[in-house]
């Protein structure tokens, strides 16, 4: 009971997410007096990620709980709501998106003796959201933001309002060029590489976790004649990472335990260690694993029988995995002096066992597909031939 004014203070922890994304077109600088059209360029292809992001509009879902005529004067003390990614996939460029929308309502009668007593409730929910660049059958993620909560208890009936916002992400690897190497037939040139790492798309899923655990009343220090009201948890992922060719990802999720003992609502904080594990169906090439992601605790549900305190939670992952593949690139091409033709009217080149046509084009300033035509050679394999006419 309240005698007289209090003091109720709020202190909160906000976590920000952030993903940034570009297109990127790599083109080398051409530094010096020259022709450009005398440049020969290796190039060379890889897969890199390709990525789509898109939104919903705000999605209003509406609720009507009938009260049963003999409970009298209840009181909401609290609305507590999630949504829970069911199926996420995409066709004809929109993501096609079903889930469910959790209410949890927290109640108890104007009565002085009367103790709080939770509800629950499920809201089947479906969108399709246009996806501009993703491809059918790309890989596909979701969640959903609580926008705004809304409840009206009137005679007969409790009205919710909850309005909500969806998020989508695909990716898929798609081949790109890019320039490695370049000459010039015409001039003296010198070359300026620099190391780049492209984004390759591993994995992207919405993955669910049920996650069971037992406490110990006595070490958590409740009464065990204690009755628990209510459970909420954060989720916190700390660290991801590759090992037995499996994605792990470690973190812990964060228990509020609120209960009713002796005429006193208590509340108590506890932390259980998360570990979630994802199958490696891509090959990382022995990259730097990149994982954006975000982990919503969907329910969570704590009773106790005077020992041990029960606790089932709910988890859901919305995880877009990649990696860094290492890829070396031409930077610049500086134009020297003019070439000194030499006079002789026919050169050989007898190349090394491992020596490709580009190296031999390179070496003597020559054009690739001139060197093709007096060689009668198709590709680029010149293992078998004892020597070259440049």
């Amino acid at each position: 009971r309240v005698l007289g004014p209090r003091k109720v203070n709020l202190r909160s922890k906000i976590a920000c997410r952030a993903l940034a994304f570009s297109s990127s077109i790599y083109a080398p600088s051409h530094i010096g007096v020259g022709n450009p059209s005398s440049v020969e360029n290796r190039i060379l292809s890889t897969p890199a990620l390709n990525i789509s992001s898109c939104e919903s509009d705000m999605i209003t879902l509406n609720d009507t709980i009938s009260l049963d005529p003999d409970i009298d004067s209840m009181r909401i003390v609290d609305l507590h709501s999630s949504a829970m990614i069911n199926e996420c996939s995409v066709k004809n460029g929109f993501v096609h998106i079903k889930g469910d929308l959790l209410l949890k309502l927290l109640y108890c009668n104007d009565a002085e003796s009367a103790q709080a007593l939770t509800m629950t409730r499920k809201l089947p929910f479906s969108q399709s959201i246009e996806c501009r660049g993703a491809q059918d059958g790309a890989e596909c993620s979701a969640y959903a933001s609580i926008i705004d909560e809304n409840i009206n208890l009137d005679e007969s009936s409790i009205n919710t309002e909850v309005i909500i916002k969806l998020f989508a992400f695909t990716q898929h690897n798609e081949d790109v060029s890019y320039i490695c190497d370049a000459f010039s037939t015409e001039c003296e040139t010198k070359t300026k590489f620099e190391d780049v790492y492209a984004p390759i798309a591993l994995k992207n899923l919405c993955g669910h976790l049920t996650q069971n655990d037992i406490l110990s009343c006595a070490e958590l220090k409740i009464h065990p004649d204690a009755r628990m009201i209510d459970c909420q948890s954060n989720v916190k992922i700390e660290s991801c990472k590759l090992e037995n060719n499996k994605f792990t990802l470690l973190g812990k999720t964060e228990l509020n335990l609120i209960y009713y003992h002796d005429g006193e609502y208590s509340s108590k904080l506890h932390t259980l260690p998360l570990k979630y594990e994802l199958d490696n169906r891509a090959h990382t090439d022995g990259g730097e694993i990149v994982c954006s992601l975000r982990a919503d605790c969907i329910s969570t549900r704590a009773r106790s029988d005077g020992e041990r305190i029960f606790v089932d939670q709910e988890l859901q992952f919305c995880i877009l995995l990649q990696a860094k593949k290492k890829l070396c690139l031409l930077e610049r091409l500086e134009f020297g002096e003019k070439l000194a033709r030499k006079s002789a009217d026919i050169t050989l080149c007898y190349p090394s066992k491992d020596a490709t046509l580009w190296d031999v084009s390179k070496r003597y300033c020559k054009s690739p597909d001139k060197i093709r035509a007096k060689n009668s050679i198709s590709g680029d394999d010149i293992s078998k031939k004892r020597y070259i006419i440049v």
